[in-house]
C-alpha cells in the first residue's frame, strides 16, 4: 500500500510539471528589469538574450508605444524578437548589428520606423505589416531573407530598403512609389529575379519626378544597382499595357551590362489572385483587440497572419497581453482537474484496499470460529467414546 501512495505522488508531480513546461507563462513572468522604460518609451535593453518579447505595456501597466533608437544596438545575444501589438513607432538602427538575430515579428500596429532597423541582422523571414506605409532605407540589410512579404496596406519603399536570397516579390496594390527596393550582390546565382507589381499605376524609381537611379546610377533603379558580381536577368509583371511596361522597356537597362531586365503582362484576373494570396501571407488589423479580448468597437478586424521561419500567427501579439490570461486560466483548469483525478484514484485505491483488509479479517474470525467449533466437538467425542470404555 506504501509503495502504490509513493507511485501515485511521484505521478502527480510528474504531470504537474509536465503541465508547466508544456504551457506558456502569464505576463507577470515577464522580467520588466530586462527593460529601460520611461513615460512609455522603450530605451534600452537590457536582458541576458536568447527569445525576447517586447512589451506594450511597462511594469505598472502604463503603455509602451515607442522603440528608441539604437535600444538593442550591437546586441549579439538576442535570437529572435516579437515586438507587441501596441507598439506604433522605432527609432533608426534600434537592431543595427545584432548579428545573431534572425527572427523578428512585427505587429499591425507598428506605423512608422526610422532608418536601418534591422541592417546587419541575419533574418531568414520579414513580413511588413500593412499599416506601416512607409519602408524606410536600409530597414534590413545583410541578411540572408528567403522569405519576404509586404502586408497590403504598405505604400511606399524607399531606396535600398532591404537585402536579402528572396528570387520573387509581390507589391500589394495598396504599394503605389518604389523608390528602391535593393541593391546588387543579392542574387549572384538567380537565372531570373521576379517583380510583381499589382498597381499599374505604381512609379518605380521615380523621386519629384526624375528617374534618380537611372541618372545617378545608370542601373535598373528600382531593383538593384547591378555591381559586386550581381549578373541576373529580371522579370516585371504588370497589368497589359500598363504604365510599367512603357518604364521597364523605356529606363530598366543597364549600362554596366549586368542585369537585364524585361516585362511581362498579366490579365486582371491573375492580379486579382495574387493580391488575394498576398492578403494571406500579409500582417492585417487583428480580429481580437490583444489589450481587452474583444472585437474592435466599430472596425471590422482583417487577416491574423505573419510569415516567420516559425509558421506563428502572432501578428507581434505578445504573450503580456489578455491572451495569456486565458491561457493560464486553462492550464489552472487542467492541473485541477488531473489533481482532483488523481486524490479520487487514491480515495478509491484505499477504500478497496480497507474494503479487502475488513474481508481479510472476517473471513479470519470465521475460520477462528470454526476452528474452535471442531476442536469443541472433537473434544466432547473424545470424552464420549472414554466414558463408552468405562462403562463397558
Amino acid at each position: 500500500m506504501k509503495k502504490l501512495l509513493s507511485s501515485l505522488v511521484v505521478l502527480l508531480l510528474l504531470v504537474s510539471c509536465c503541465l508547466i513546461a508544456a504551457f506558456p507563462t502569464s505576463a507577470t513572468d515577464i522580467n520588466y528589469d530586462d527593460f529601460d522604460i520611461i513615460d512609455g518609451v522603450l530605451i534600452e535593453y537590457l536582458g541576458a538574450g536568447g527569445d525576447v518579447v517586447i512589451p506594450s505595456v511597462d511594469a505598472d501597466g502604463n503603455p509602451v508605444t515607442h522603440i528608441d533608437s539604437r535600444a538593442f544596438w550591437k546586441n549579439t545575444s538576442v535570437t529572435s524578437v516579437v515586438i507587441s501589438e501596441g507598439i506604433e513607432t522605432m527609432g533608426s538602427e534600434v537592431f543595427e548589428f545584432c548579428e545573431n538575430l534572425t527572427e523578428v515579428s512585427l505587429p499591425y500596429s507598428l506605423t512608422e520606423t526610422g532608418y536601418s532597423v534591422f541592417r546587419y541582422c541575419n533574418l531568414y523571414a520579414l513580413t511588413i505589416p500593412g499599416n506601416l506605409k512607409i519602408l524606410n532605407h536600409d530597414f534590413s540589410v545583410g541578411g540572408p531573407i528567403t522569405d519576404f512579404v509586404i502586408s497590403s496596406g504598405v505604400e511606399e519603399l524607399d531606396r535600398e530598403c532591404v537585402y536579402g536570397q528572396f528570387t520573387e516579390l509581390v507589391l500589394p496594390e495598396s504599394v503605389y512609389m518604389v523608390r528602391g527596393i535593393f541593391r546588387g550582390g543579392m542574387n549572384v546565382e538567380v537565372k531570373e529575379w521576379r517583380l510583381y507589381v499589382l498597381n499599374p499605376d505604381c512609379e518605380l524609381g521615380i523621386i519629384d519626378g526624375k528617374d534618380k537611379f537611372f541618372e545617378e546610377y545608370g542601373s535598373v533603379g528600382p531593383l538593384t544597382y547591378g555591381y559586386d558580381g550581381c549578373k541576373c536577368k529580371i522579370a516585371v509583371y504588370g497589368l497589359k499595357d500598363s504604365p510599367i511596361k512603357e518604364y521597364v522597356n523605356t529606363y530598366m537597362k543597364d549600362k554596366m551590362g549586368t542585369v537585364t531586365a524585361r516585362f511581362v503582362g498579366m490579365d486582371q484576373d491573375e492580379i486579382d489572385e495574387l493580391e488575394q494570396k498576398n492578403e494571406e501571407r500579409s500582417i492585417t488589423k487583428p480580429t481580437v483587440d490583444p489589450n481587452t479580448n474583444k472585437e474592435p468597437e466599430g472596425e471590422e478586424g482583417g487577416n491574423n497572419n505573419n510569415n516567420t521561419n516559425t509558421g506563428n500567427n502572432n501578428n507581434g501579439a505578445a504573450t503580456n497581453n489578455g491572451g495569456s490570461d486565458s491561457t493560464l486560466l486553462i492550464v489552472v483548469i487542467i492541473a485541477a482537474i488531473v489533481v482532483i483525478l488523481i486524490i479520487a484514484v487514491v480515495v478509491v485505491v484505499v477504500v478497496l484496499s480497507n474494503s479487502k483488509k475488513k474481508k481479510k479479517k472476517k473471513k479470519k474470525a470465521k475460520k477462528a470460529v470454526e476452528a474452535a467449533l471442531d476442536e469443541a466437538t472433537e473434544s466432547v467425542a473424545e470424552e464420549t467414546t472414554e466414558e463408552k470404555g468405562e462403562e463397558e
